[in-house]
């Protein structure tokens, strides 16, 4: 990888220092990568922890009230300045090598995934910068804990074309945790009603983008996620939405989209 294609790895911070400490000394031992720390309005004191030992790391300093893991990726995404973006948990450690191989497998055409993939490490993936841009990055309505991971990756294959690719797995390693800290800011504290309203709304989303061939409005996604959460905790057993008019000269189609839940 060439230094004006060079590699940014983003992580994100709020509550999750004690992981950073051991993880983010694996991120700048990596050999001419770019590393941003997003301090999400942390009360550890991330932002200060950084700038004091490792000031050569770029610091984005989010001061929001709420937190959304994908509007920390997206400000840090913005922040960075190289051609291949490498998004990793505060709780991922990097193996020496990684960059190397990661380096050696990016291209305008794919995104990678590590393989064989393990249920903590969902969230860590390398994509190029441009086909990041063009899906507009992380779903920012996605503010409940989980899914928006692999709602980013299903729009970068199924709207942009792109390959899914891998990396070793051996590369990156976890800090165990409980779920608690998962959710600890969430606005919803149950991991599992979480994932089910997530799960729901990408599956509609995704949906709606297939129908209109490209990807939706901030706004409607807000609505749409609004909607989805309603009647996922209120208990629907079906969920319907209605789509605009298809006019004609003789006949106006009225069109809907019914979506069964039930368990899986």
């Amino acid at each position: 990888m060439t230094t004006a294609g060079r590699l940014s790895v983003v992580t994100v911070c709020k509550g999750r220092l004690h992981h950073l400490r051991q993880t983010l000394p694996t991120y700048i031992a990596q050999p001419g990568v770019e590393v941003v720390v997003v301090d999400y309005g942390c009360p550890d004191g991330t932002g200060d922890w950084v700038a004091a030992h490792y000031p050569e790391a770029r610091l984005v300093r989010l001061s929001a009230a709420d937190f959304c893991l994908s509007r920390g990726r997206n400000r840090g995404a913005a922040a960075a300045r190289g051609n291949w973006l490498a998004f990793v948990d505060a709780d991922v450690a990097l193996a020496p090598g990684f960059a190397e191989a990661v380096g050696a497998a990016v291209g305008s055409d794919r995104f990678l995934l590590a393989e064989p993939m393990q249920h903590d490490l969902m969230g860590t993936v390398v994509c190029p910068r441009a086909a990041f841009e063009r899906t507009g990055g992380f779903d920012e309505a996605m503010r409940l804990w989980g899914g928006e991971d692999k709602d980013l990756y299903l729009r970068l294959h199924h709207l942009h074309g792109l390959i899914q690719g891998s990396f070793d797995a051996g590369l990156v390693s976890t800090i165990g945790h409980d779920n608690g800290q998962r959710t600890r800011f969430s606005p919803v504290a149950d991991l599992d009603l979480c994932l089910q309203i997530n799960q729901l709304y990408r599956t509609i989303k995704l949906d709606l983008i297939r129908l209109g061939g490209g990807e939706l409005s901030a706004e409607m996604c807000e609505t749409l996620f609004g909607q989805v959460r309603a009647g996922v905790e209120r208990g629907d057993r079906q969920f319907r939405l209605s789509l605009p008019d298809s006019p004609g000269t003789r006949l106006a189609v009225a069109r809907s989209l019914v979506y069964a839940i039930g368990p899986g």
